[in-house]
């Protein structure tokens, strides 16, 4: 039996810093996208029309990043800043709010894919292509 292979600890940051620039390339991309569906929504959805992506890829590229937006943004809201009316200022307790926040996230998920699902049933009825 061989033995196991030691990465270096610079192989190890190496193979970090890759990751991270990968991480930060889809961001970038995800930012113009959103940018140009805001500004350009006619030729961005021409765009999207003649591209190719399965499921894995719009959940691992787009998705994973958008569902966190209103998660964290709800987090934030509700554990650390607060909900005031009439000079009263209530919060959420940390933990139920990382609770919800993770609940919320995953329902996110689910929910796309399910909306998608129904989508992909109701093509044929305007005249599309079912592609899910």
């Amino acid at each position: 039996m061989a033995p196991a292979r030691q990465d270096t600890p610079a192989q190890s940051i190496h193979a970090l810093d890759v990751i991270g620039r990968l991480k930060i390339g889809i961001l970038m991309n995800l930012i113009q996208r959103v940018q140009d569906l805001l500004l350009r929504p006619r030729s961005t959805w021409l765009a999207i029309e003649q591209e190719s992506t399965d499921l894995t890829a719009l959940y691992k590229d787009y998705l994973v990043y958008l569902a966190a937006i209103p998660a964290i943004a709800g987090f934030l809201g509700m554990s650390l800043v607060g909900v005031g009316a009439f000079g009263v200022n209530v919060r959420i307790p940390i933990a139920d709010g990382l609770a919800h926040m993770v609940v919320g996230y995953l329902v996110s998920l689910g929910m796309v894919y399910v909306i998608g699902v129904i989508v992909n049933a109701l093509a044929p009825q305007f005249d599309a292509e079912p592609n899910l």
